[in-house]
């Protein structure tokens, strides 16, 4: 063999050399493939059917090519047609729109590649409305703190003039607006999640102040929603009043104390949708706390959902002036508490209460009402009869599997004739889990 009369020395260098050969026609290969798809890109503007078109047309085509909300990433469509040939990526940096809808998923430690890679793809989008949704990973013990990199912090500022949509979950949230809001002026949504962890007692607590801050620096905010699991307690005396005189829906769902630290901070004059859960603590009356809030902002509300949570009783004069506060109401959706359902029905069975209600959802919690319940509730629809369009009645999931398998009582046979008169008559009825109970008999 030809090794055997050779060096180690020499045999090493003929390693090196024919590895030199290797690199050199690598090079030349990638030179090729890089020639080849040159040539591709060439071949497909003369080939390609959007070249035919006018460039207004050629965007539309792309925005419908791309998702409502686009997954930031290497492999999102927008870059994608980058790669295609010299036409479509002229659309596509031309086509500001296309950067505009975005959905980040913040890893634990940003790279500068991450950090550059955002900035451009921002950057393509130049003075076009932005709607973005930052997300990042889950916390793995109660005490980790949320993301802080001060780059993605930096970014959201030098954009925050231009964003009309926001949506941040749980870990994002803090480090965007901390330690001062960045003035968001066409800010027209924002949104508060609840990111899912495996351990539910692990919430995550959403600082209320800057909350308000935020309706300071977003004059034209129409809609909130904040779906936290816990927050920071915050008293009226460690805040100034915020007065907001665009936001038109606000949602504090799933939220444990809203009203305690919340509303009493909050005038909205333009409010058209509520949806709020009560929850009481220290004998604290929250339905009277919601009460002043709508009536401190004489808004024209139009739709209310309200959850009854922990062991809060509602008395009839606190119902009675809730109700008088909000005339122009035209759906209330109402969780209620066995204790307070009676009550609740007895007091809307007044037509001057609500006198514009056209849709009504009552969620039920258990234990489920006995059969008199529903004779009350077919003589408050046949009272509301004339202005009640839709009435649906829920029942809340049990968590107990044997609970969930008891099926309430069925309503009485003249209860069920009253409610297929009803639905005859134009009335849009969902009994839930009652409804096979009051369905036709087969003839």
């Amino acid at each position: 063999m030809t090794g055997d009369m050779e060096t180690d020395a020499e045999l090493h260098t003929r390693i090196a050399e024919v590895q030199v050969e290797i690199d050199q026609h690598t090079d030349a290969l990638h030179a090729l493939e890089w020639s080849k798809s040159d040539i591709q890109r060439h071949l497909n503007d003369r080939t390609d059917p959007i070249a035919l078109l006018p460039s207004e047309i050629s965007s539309k085509i792309f925005m419908y090519c791309v998702p409502p909300l686009g997954t930031f990433g290497t492999l999102s469509q927008p870059l994608l047609f980058l790669r295609i040939c010299t036409l479509w990526t002229e659309i596509a940096l031309s086509t500001h729109r296309l950067w505009s809808n975005l959905y980040i998923d913040i890893p634990q430690e940003p790279t500068a590649e991450f950090i550059q890679f955002l900035a451009g793809w921002l950057a393509r989008g130049k003075d076009y409305p932005l709607s973005l949704s930052f997300a990042g990973p889950p916390k793995n013990s109660p005490h980790d703190e949320p993301l802080t990199d001060p780059e993605i912090v930096r970014i959201v500022a030098l954009h925050a003039y231009r964003m009309r949509n926001l949506e941040i979950q749980p870990h994002c949230y803090l480090s965007i607006f901390a330690p001062n809001v960045t003035p968001f002026p066409i800010l027209e949504s924002f949104r508060v999640h609840e990111t899912l962890i495996t351990d539910q007692r692990w919430g995550h607590h959403v600082n209320l102040t800057l909350i308000c801050d935020l309706l300071d620096a977003a004059p034209h905010l129409k809609k909130l929603v904040v779906d936290p699991a816990h927050f920071y307690p915050l008293t009226a005396a460690a805040r100034a009043h915020t007065y907001h005189p665009a936001l038109t829906h606000c949602q504090l769902d799933n939220l444990e104390r809203p009203t305690v630290h919340l509303l009493p901070l909050l005038t909205l004059p333009a409010l058209t949708h509520l949806s709020v859960s009560l929850y009481s603590e220290l004998n604290q009356d929250v339905l009277g706390g919601l009460t002043e809030f709508l009536r401190r902002s004489s808004a024209p509300l139009e739709r209310l959902s309200i959850v009854q949570r922990g062991n809060d009783i509602w008395r009839r004069d606190a119902i009675e002036r809730l109700f008088a506060t909000t005339p122009h109401l035209i759906a209330l959706h109402v969780t209620l508490l066995p204790a307070v359902r009676d009550l609740t029905m007895a007091i809307l069975m007044h037509p001057h209460f609500l006198p514009s209600l056209a849709e009504l959802t009552i969620t039920l919690s258990h234990p489920w009402p006995d059969r008199t319940w529903y004779t009350t509730l077919a003589e408050f629809l046949g009272v509301r009869s004339g202005g009640l369009k839709s009435f649906v009645l829920d029942f809340k999931p049990v968590r107990d599997p044997y609970l969930h398998q008891i099926n309430p009582e069925p309503p009485f046979d003249g209860d069920r004739e009253v409610f297929r008169r009803l639905m005859k008559q134009g009335m849009q009825l969902d009994l839930g889990r009652i409804a096979a109970f009051v369905e036709e008999p087969e003839a």
